[in-house]
């Protein structure tokens, strides 16, 4: 039975608003805080496996590390020492910061952050992609920036959502959010749980329903203790409580009993890890928390969103026009007034007087941009207060063409669109775990890699993994029989994902991975006017050492134009370069040598449970193969030299791991060649039993007949195993014989035999050719290093585009 989950979040809807050198502070915002000492200081005192999960707007920060609020608190507390009793010593005591108390309970895991908009701007109101941007944005950077952290979860203002806001915030690394269970509930297709247990939205947002009975605050906290069976048909029970309530006592005393119960845990990151990846997958319509009289979704002072929407649409018609430093300034002095004004528009209270000095501010700046007011205007307000001051105009202009350069910062605003037809987990062959390898040591590298791949039953259509943005379609005719057919669903889907990421997204470069990819890669390219650099694995013609059927000159033609339309091409070895030069007569200067890469191997590999139900026999020695079912790999070759070594099935034996269309016809041979007991195709495995099964055979081998580069064979060899591959392709440019690896003649199963031979019979000099590969793979073969050699490529075309 899977364990409850207990999540509490206190939350604010208060307005915050700026306070300047010349002006009251509201009481309230007093009060508020004093509130919040209270919790803190609770919190401090506490056992360490409660946690509360706080959204106030990140603005809120700000205005609590200004030196004039900390002095007007203190004042306050002085004089309400019997309305808050105690909390003029602890405030002293946390040196008259709310900030470094924050920052404490985050260290000891009491509080765990939750990302807002910046000012707590109800964010369906908002009306532009640069204005969601900035509300999403510029909360997470004040966060960064108080607290050195990242929250991975989002609150919603009012509960307020809207169909496409997930997209904004995966983008932005976010992984989870709260929303009204009966959103959950009316969700389509109909979840199960009756809104009761988290589903994944389409861009693979994770959302936990927040309880009706938790929504409002209220008597109904008496009813619950620490009794997990009140809530046990629940996977999740979430209780989102306001922080200005009266009822905050019980709310933390609930808390606390929660906390106690050893069976309830209160961690977001633990569910996530143990059940995320099997949430369902569903539609939300619009949605917002059924409110009390005291916080309405829309206020009375309305007329304040109207005044946002006009705001808005004049800073994004005035970002295009926008050209100098100066301007700039006055942009972002407008976008601050919009921010702030968005978040008095949220909340509730008396706060018009407020509203009309940014709706003053922002048209006299409009004045000042136009030259009907005096400069020095603009200096007076910048110097007014010091919230906001950091604003970044990204998403508003666009600077990531005006130059380009090499420098770390520049490059991290680079966005790479990969489109690949397999990624992992689903991998057919190579290609999947090359374009894994590359695109998330690119992304440690700065850049922002968008990967669009087919997709596959019970994954995520969006996740965010290893630091790359992974976008899953299904072909438009997913279910077609027709192989080809199949192909061009894919490739309308994966165009048409990517024109919506483009409105989002300025990408700089497409990448694309061979000819199944290559109709999205090349209309995208037309659509928008950027490079298209394409990595070749493979060709129909070295695949079939010629081309004789109507698929394969089908094939042919798709990869022929593919190459044509590319800026670039990218290949694995000298031996594919002569390859792309014979076949499509594709110039040198359009050809980049680029290897494939292997992860390096830290620490011992856990094997516990990797090896179950597999064939591993500690008492034989193993040889281990891996690779796609196609003729090309070599694997008759295998089963032949198998019949010849029969007599040694008491010392040794061969398991043979993938999927193809081959996989039934090679286990018939093992049967019709009696090799039942020597021999084991055992179809797909995951890469970690592939791992596991690497640290346990003797050796490895891949008879390949025809292999451009052969990836699996460099894995292989970074565990140390001393390898044998066939002497073809660019298997060719790997090993150095009998130092590094071992040749074998392609389809010759005697030359197989002979290295086999020497590798069971002289163990000390197997053990040295083996630790000689691990050395040569892990200085040449890095994924760091392919990633900084594809990174200059990317720059070097980007560079010759633009000249």
């Amino acid at each position: 039975m899977m364990r409850p989950f207990f999540l509490p979040i206190l939350y604010t809807d208060m307005p915050l608003i700026s306070i300047k050198n010349n002006s009251n502070v509201r009481k309230d915002l007093f009060v508020f805080t004093a509130k919040l000492i209270e919790i803190l200081f609770k919190l401090e005192n506490e056992p360490q496996n409660l946690k509360i999960y706080l959204a106030i707007p990140p603005i809120y920060y700000e205005v609590a590390g200004q030196e004039i609020f900390q002095a007007k608190m203190t004042e306050f507390l002085e004089k309400e020492t019997d309305q808050f009793p105690g909390l003029f010593d602890i405030w002293m005591k946390w040196d008259q910061s709310v900030i470094k108390s924050v920052q404490s309970l985050i260290n000891q895991e009491k509080i765990e952050l939750l990302a807002l908009p910046v000012t707590g701007a109800v964010l369906p109101f908002a009306a532009t992609s640069a204005g969601i941007q900035a509300h999403i944005r510029e909360g997470l950077s004040i966060l960064e920036s108080c607290f050195s952290v990242r929250p991975s979860g989002f609150w919603f203002p009012k509960g307020a959502f809207e169909p496409g806001l997930d997209l904004f915030l995966m983008n932005e690394g976010i992984q989870y959010s709260f929303i009204n269970e009966d959103t959950i509930k009316f969700a389509d297709p109909t979840p199960s749980g009756n809104g009761k247990k988290p589903i994944r939205s389409p861009h693979g947002l994770i959302f936990f329903p927040i309880q009706k009975e938790f929504e409002l605050g209220g008597s109904y906290l008496e009813k619950y203790d620490s009794n997990v069976s009140v809530y046990d048909s629940k996977q999740v029970f979430t209780a989102a409580h306001n922080l200005s309530s009266e009822e905050i006592v019980s709310f933390f005393n609930l808390v606390k009993n929660m906390a106690i119960n050893p069976s309830v845990s209160m961690e977001v990151s633990s569910f996530l890890k143990e059940y995320g990846e099997t949430a369902e997958t569903a539609h939300i319509c619009p949605s917002f928390l059924a409110a009390d009289d005291s916080s309405p979704l829309i206020t009375d002072e309305s007329t304040i969103l109207e005044e946002c929407f006009l705001m808005e649409t004049e800073i994004k018609k005035i970002s295009t026009l926008v050209e100098n430093s100066f301007e700039k300034r006055i942009l972002k002095q407008m976008l601050k007034h919009w921010l702030l004004l968005s978040g008095i528009a949220a909340g509730s209270g008396q706060t018009q007087e407020a509203a009309e000095e940014h709706i003053t501010s922002f048209n006299k700046l409009k004045e000042i941009l136009v030259g009907n007011r005096q400069i020095f205007e603009l200096d007076d307000m910048e110097n007014s207060d010091s919230i906001l001051v950091n604003l970044s105009l990204k998403g508003w202009i666009n600077e990531a063409k005006s130059s380009l350069t090499t420098n770390e910062s520049k490059r991290q605003d680079l966005k790479i669109l990969m489109l690949t037809w397999e990624f992992p987990p689903n991998i057919v062959g190579g290609l999947a775990r090359h374009v894994h390898g590359l695109s998330e040591s690119l992304a440690k590298l700065g850049y922002e890699i968008h990967v669009i791949t087919a997709q596959s039953e019970d994954l995520p259509s969006f996740e965010k993994r290893d630091g790359v943005f992974i976008h899953r379609v299904a072909p438009l005719n997913e279910k077609d029989d027709d192989f080809l057919a199949w192909v061009a669903g894919l490739n309308l889907a994966m165009a048409n994902r990517a024109r919506e990421l483009a409105a989002v997204h300025d990408f700089q470069v497409i990448h694309a991975h061979d000819w199944l990819v290559g109709s999205a890669a090349i209309s995208l390219k037309s659509l928008l006017n950027i490079p298209l650099i394409t990595t070749m694995h493979a060709t129909e013609h070295g695949r079939n050492n010629g081309i004789y059927t109507d698929m394969q000159h089908f094939i042919h033609k798709k990869e022929e134009i593919l190459l044509q339309a590319s800026d670039k091409a990218i290949v694995c070895s000298e031996y594919m370069k002569d390859e792309l030069k014979y076949v499509f007569n594709t110039s040198e200067e359009k050809i980049a040598i680029i290897p494939n890469g292997v992860f390096k191997h830290v620490g011992q590999l856990d094997l516990h449970g990797l090896l179950d139900g597999l064939p591993v026999f500690p008492e034989r020695k193993m040889i281990f193969s891996i690779g796609r079912m196609v003729r090309e790999k070599g694997f008759d070759t295998l089963i032949e030299a198998a019949t010849k070594m029969k007599a040694k099935s008491d010392e040794l034996y061969f398991v043979i791991a993938g999927k193809g269309p081959l996989l039934e016809e090679y286990r018939q041979k093992v049967k019709d060649y009696g090799l039942e007991n020597f021999v084991y195709f055992i179809g797909f495995i995951q890469d970690e039993q592939r791992d596991a099964l690497l640290t346990q055979c003797e050796a490895a081998v891949f008879p390949s007949l025809y292999e451009p580069f052969g990836i699996v064979a460099l894995e292989a060899m970074s565990f140390g195993k001393p390898t044998i591959v066939s002497e073809t392709g660019g298997l060719k440019g790997i090993i150095q014989p009998y130092k590094t690896g071992l040749f074998m003649d392609p389809g010759n199963s005697l030359s197989l035999l002979q290295q086999l031979h020497l590798i069971l019979e002289d163990r000390q000099r197997a053990l040295e050719i083996g630790e000689n590969g691990r050395k040569v793979v892990e200085s040449l073969f890095s994924w760091t290093r392919i990633a900084e050699e594809t990174k200059r490529t990317f720059e070097d075309v980007l560079l010759s585009t633009k000249i």
